[in-house]
């Protein structure tokens, strides 16, 4: 399937890292650092910074090779695990954003909800849902305009908006002493880790299209500011006001519009990339689908999904993507770093799908343990370290 991006769609370096930093503010990523409160300010903080250290690096890797190759995020598995390995992973990746649609859908709206019922005595979760889903919908039907024009106006938007919700949040009266389930280390940083790893079968989805190679470093700094910033304020939130939805203080600093604003226009910014993305990776596996009408259908499947999908899962769909997708990119990635010109065989294909799965095992052997670093580093090198050595093995095989 040839997936060079055509020309007249191409995307500018500001509206990439515009895009980007849209993405990443989001009330996931807010709530998601408020687990981190336990450990305290400086020791979270430590481990936010140390956690998208770690997965930029690696957003960084998968968005350059889309780049590079011309190939979507998902697009580029072909290289490494032929046709049917890009089916495999299309479907797989497919699921995982119909998932994510009805995440950030459940997750705007429950903040919504809240703020509607304080500020006019009106809540509605279902209508909530319903008018984000058709936000996120009309945003993906405007389709590589709206990415232009539309979403880059409305990141300026939300980003002065985020600094005052930061302001209410860092300045807010301390409440009383709220008792924290612990958490452990470990963790902790997956729990950091795992969102740009979240990222990688979407991200070459828009590199891909940049302009220079430019495009792809400003996506990546976009991103991790933006979502540093949204972890940050999650983890202040959970100390000073024992929760890390900061919707009540916001409230009580007459900030409800603001804070609807906020809900409203990130979730479109966030959550549009999942539906596009979503029309991407079906036509991996029917070519003949058109995107956007694949994009259209596959995002009110999650918004559908949306209305029944248990909020307490939330953690769980968490670690399902770090032990999916962290081995894959390591795969992708040892291949495009020391692979890159060697012949492709049903062997070469065969080693690198036993990688992924020995990655996929590892990382649910490993989950229990306390390792210094997460689950997801150690399972990354592992399954880019059994690829690669295997690979070397058939090759020195060959030329003997």
């Amino acid at each position: 399937m040839n997936e060079k991006a055509n020309k007249n769609s191409t995307l500018s370096s500001f509206v990439l890292g515009a895009l980007w930093f849209g993405a990443a503010i989001s009330v996931a990523e807010i709530l998601t650092g408020g687990y981190l409160a336990p450990l305290g300010w400086a020791t979270g903080l430590a481990v936010i910074l140390f956690g998208h250290l770690v997965g930029g690096l690696i957003f960084f890797g998968a968005g350059w090779m889309s780049h590079k190759t011309g190939r979507s995020a998902i697009g580029v598995s072909e290289l490494s695990f032929g046709k049917a390995g890009l089916r495999l992973f299309g479907a797989i990746n497919v699921l995982q954003l119909v998932g994510w649609t009805a995440v950030m859908v459940i997750l705007g709206s429950q903040s919504l909800n809240a703020i509607s019922q304080a500020l006019w005595g009106w809540q509605n979760p279902w209508a909530w849902k319903l008018i984000l889903g058709a936000l996120l919908l009309l945003w993906t039907a405007s389709g590589v305009t709206g990415i232009k024009f539309l979403n880059t106006a409305a990141v300026l938007l939300v980003f002065a908006l985020t600094l005052v919700l930061g302001w209410v949040v860092y300045h807010a009266t301390k409440a009383p002493q709220v008792v924290l389930s612990p958490v452990r280390l470990s963790d902790a940083i997956e729990y950091v880790v795992v969102m740009p790893l979240s990222w990688l079968p979407l991200v070459g989805d828009y590199t891909r299209r940049a302009r220079s190679s430019t495009g792809t470093v400003t996506a990546v700094i976009g991103y991790v500011i933006a979502s540093v910033w949204m972890y940050s304020i999650g983890l202040a939130s959970a100390l000073t006001l024992g929760a890390a939805d900061p919707t009540s203080e916001m409230l009580k600093a007459g900030l409800g519009l603001a804070g609807l604003a906020i809900l409203v226009i990130s979730t479109a910014t966030s959550g549009f990339l999942d539906v596009v993305s979503s029309g991407i990776s079906f036509r991996n596996i029917v070519p003949a689908a058109g995107e956007k009408p694949s994009a259209l259908l596959l995002g009110a499947l999650g918004l559908v999904l949306a209305l029944v999908f248990p909020m307490d899962q939330y953690q769980n769909f968490l670690y399902i993507l770090g032990a999916v997708f962290a081995p894959l990119y390591a795969v992708l990635l040892a291949d495009w770093l020391f692979f890159r010109q060697a012949p492709r065989s049903t062997a070469f294909y065969l080693v690198n799908f036993e990688a992924w799965v020995l990655g996929v095992l590892l990382y649910y052997l490993i989950q229990t343990a306390s390792t210094p670093v997460g689950v997801t580093v150690p399972t990354f090198l592992a399954a880019g370290a059994v690829s690669t050595v295997a690979k070397l093995i058939i090759l020195r095989r060959k030329s003997a």
